[in-house]
């Protein structure tokens, strides 16, 4: 998880409250793709990954 974060990062894309990736920000990110594949009825948000402003 630690080095998806830091691709992440070095890419430049943020959280949804626009702060940088750790390993347990991507775990609850891989959570929440897997709930949504498995019962997209009940994802009440969809969030996209944007582009850290630089």
């Amino acid at each position: 998880m630690a080095k998806a974060a830091q691709c992440l990062n070095a890419r430049g894309f943020t959280t949804p409250n626009k702060k940088a990736f750790k390993a347990q920000s991507v775990k609850n990110l891989l959570d929440r793709i897997a709930i949504a594949v498995v019962a997209p009825e009940k994802v009440s948000k969809q969030r996209k990954l944007q582009p850290r402003n630089s």
